[in-house]
């Protein structure tokens, strides 16, 4: 029980937390992984983390995430 809760509000706090920097990225997996996160947790909350304000280091990187959450969007869109 208190996991579900930890877990609850670490999602809560990184869909409102942006791309920042890539090394911290990279141990976004990590904490999926630990967390149990579904693949559709994980979309969810890389989905609001791309429509967050720009505060980032990796340009590259953002627009890659950016793009592919865009192409899931439409993907999405087509299967409806």
């Amino acid at each position: 029980m208190k996991f579900e809760h930890i877990k609850s509000t670490l999602v809560m706090f990184l869909k409102k937390t942006p791309t920042v920097d890539k090394a911290n990225e990279q141990l976004l997996n990590i904490v999926f992984s630990m967390l149990n996160l579904t693949k559709q947790e994980i979309e969810e909350v890389e989905q609001a983390r791309s429509l967050l304000p720009i505060y980032k280091v990796d340009d590259k990187a953002t627009k890659k995430q950016e793009k592919l959450i865009k192409s899931q969007k439409q993907n999405k869109t087509e299967q409806s």
